[in-house]
């Protein structure tokens, strides 16, 4: 090979080395700026060796028994009127020791307790059933269930059942209350029935089980709404009287609708008290002093006159409170004041009320002690020294000694011996021996 043809190899040479050198190992490009608003790169982390360190003992208020419920609030959502609710709280002692359930106590008594576990051990589980009665809701409701233990941490804990209860019928009000008075003897309430069912609700004509009031059913929206108006029929004395309307449905789980009614006559002038009863003569206090309050119920003012006690030495004074509404009578009764059987003492007024022309109350007394009665006895509380007389011993006969009769002795009976028999030594032969004179 010449000279030249070994220069032009190795320049080839050369050049390939060097193109298989960039190939392999690509130039490093240049970073490219960051905008402004992008933060900085952190630098990179440190590593450090790690340290082993010892276990963490447990908290001091964490031995014992602990308490721990799956869930401690329950919502049951949206019950009708009238439906149980019925859940199960879940709990497990996460503790060191055996954990007792001393009480359980619900917040009324429309929520009440199963048999609940009242001891669990270590990593065991137990149950509080719970029963909610929503009978009388129509409302968002939260009931509270107060648990008792022997957790340290938290010996009462409260559970809560919470809620909305609706009615598919709605009454309002249940009870109606006719409030009457003489110059208004008569008078009215209203009833109203909501239907929250997506079926129509048909009603019957009301029925009352008391002649005295009256019920009358009206339609709003037919299947909808409904109102039934209650009153009194006939004019009522004082006092109070119940009834009970009663009407029929076409829903299966509400047959029947009740409604109770209360009317309530209010006297024209109520006098308090009926009658004053004092302590027995003579009296403890130098004036004892008795009330007597007269409230007018009507619209027309009242006035009185002529106040006066049928004794002696009883003073009356009158205080109004509300010009012909509210007076108060004093009595002020002497110390010898004393209420004589067979004579009756009464205070009595006038008004200007046609049907309470005079008002009377009746004014009795105590009857006296056996010791006002007796002044030999002594009052209560009193000790004698005084050795008390014993009667004189009654004679007492001597004792009567029975009478024995004393009869002699009945000989025994004795039979007579039988006689010896007698052995005769003569000649059988021989003629008889003729008995000696």
């Amino acid at each position: 090979m010449s000279r030249t043809t070994k220069s032009l190899v190795v320049a080839v040479s050369a050049v390939v080395i060097n193109a298989l050198a960039f190939a392999t190992d690509p130039p490093t490009p240049s970073p490219t700026p960051l905008p402004s608003w992008v933060p900085p790169p952190p630098p990179p982390a440190t590593v450090t060796a790690a340290t082993p360190q010892a276990a963490v003992a447990p908290a001091a208020g964490l031995a014992g028994p602990k308490i721990q419920f799956d869930a401690t609030v329950y919502d049951f959502g949206k019950a009708m009127a009238g439906e149980l609710v019925k859940h199960q709280f879940y709990f497990t002692n996460t503790g060191s020791q055996d954990l007792l359930l001393s009480n359980v106590q619900p917040q009324c008594g429309c929520t009440t307790t199963g048999e609940w576990t009242r001891l669990v051990k270590p990593g065991q589980f137990g149950v509080i059933p719970i029963q909610f009665n929503t009978a009388n809701y129509n409302s968002p409701v939260t009931k509270q269930i107060t648990v008792t233990s022997n957790d340290k941490v938290q010996t009462f804990l409260a559970l809560q059942l919470k809620g909305t209860v609706w009615k598919p019928i709605v009454v309002n009000p249940q009870v109606v209350v006719l409030n009457l008075r003489s110059e208004a003897p008569f008078n009215s309430g209203v009833v109203h029935i909501t239907n929250s069912l997506e079926q129509p609700l048909w009603l019957s004509l009301p029925e009352c089980n008391n002649p005295i009031f009256g019920a009358e059913l009206r339609t709003n929206i037919p299947g909808r709404e409904y109102l039934v108006v209650v009153s009194n029929n006939t004019a009522l004395p004082p006092g109070g009287l119940q009834a009970q309307i009663s009407l029929k449905t076409s829903v299966t789980n509400l047959p029947v609708i009740s409604i109770v009614a209360y009317a309530n006559m209010q006297a024209a002038l109520t006098v308090s008290p009926a009658q004053i009863m004092l302590p027995a003569s003579p009296l403890p206090t130098n004036q004892l002093i008795r009330y007597i309050t007269l409230i007018n119920n009507t619209t027309n003012p009242l006035t009185l006159s002529d106040m006066a006690v049928n004794a002696k030495n009883v003073q009356v004074t009158t205080q109004t409170l509300q010009a012909g509404k509210y007076y108060t009578i004093t009595l002020a009764f002497p110390p010898d004041f004393e209420v004589v059987p067979g004579e009756p003492v009464v205070f009595s007024a006038h008004t200007s009320n046609p049907q309470f022309e005079v008002v009377k109350v009746p004014i009795n007394q105590m009857p006296r002690s056996r010791q006002a009665a007796n002044p030999n006895i002594p009052p209560p509380g009193t000790v004698s020294l005084k050795r008390p007389e014993l009667p004189a011993p009654r004679p007492v006969a001597a004792p009567v000694a029975p009478t024995v009769a004393l009869q002699p002795p009945v000989a025994p009976t004795i039979a007579p011996k039988p006689a010896p028999a007698q052995v005769s030594l003569r000649d059988p032969d021989a003629p008889p021996i003729p008995p000696s004179n």
